[in-house]
C-alpha cells in the first residue's frame, strides 16, 4: 500500500468544489493507500482555514469533519528536523514528513512542491497523477 502525504492546498480544493481533489478524499474515506501527517502540517491546514476568505466559502462543520478525518485516518508522525528545501519555506514541513516516514508521494497542486518533482526519494505528483497511479 501507498504511503501519502498531502497538501494543505489539496484539502482546501477537496472542500471548495467537486473534482480531482475531492476524489483524493474519497481515497483516504476508502483507505486507497495510507495517510501521514504532522501536528506541523495540522497547523497549517487549520490557519489556512481560518482565513476569512475561505471561512466564507466553507462552513465550519466541513471544515471540523476534515480536520477530524485527518487525525482519525492519518498516521501522526514527529518531525525532528527538517531542512530548507522548497522555494517556500512553508511547503518544508510536507517534505519533511513524507520523507521521514518514508512515504511513496506527497500530493499537491502548489508549483513551489511540484517542481521538485522529487525529494528524498519521495515523488511529488498533482491529485490527477495520484488518481490514475492509484486507478481511481
Amino acid at each position: 500500500m501507498f504511503k501519502v502525504v498531502i497538501d494543505a492546498n489539496v484539502w482546501i480544493s477537496a472542500l471548495l468544489s467537486p473534482g480531482k481533489s475531492r476524489k483524493i478524499r474519497a481515497a483516504v474515506d476508502g483507505h486507497a493507500f495510507e495517510l501521514y501527517y504532522s501536528a506541523e502540517m495540522l497547523i497549517d491546514l487549520q490557519d489556512a482555514l481560518s482565513k476569512p476568505r475561505l471561512k466564507a466559502k466553507i462552513p465550519v462543520q466541513d471544515a471540523t469533519e476534515l480536520l477530524m478525518l485527518i487525525e482519525e485516518e492519518a498516521i501522526l508522525v514527529e518531525l525532528s528536523t527538517y531542512l530548507a528545501v522548497s522555494r517556500d519555506p512553508d511547503d518544508d514541513v510536507y517534505l519533511a514528513c513524507a520523507a521521514q516516514s518514508s512515504c511513496d508521494f506527497v500530493v499537491t497542486g502548489d508549483d513551489d512542491l511540484l517542481c521538485l518533482k522529487e525529494h528524498a526519494g519521495v515523488k511529488i505528483v498533482t491529485p490527477a497523477q495520484l488518481l490514475e497511479i492509484l486507478d481511481l
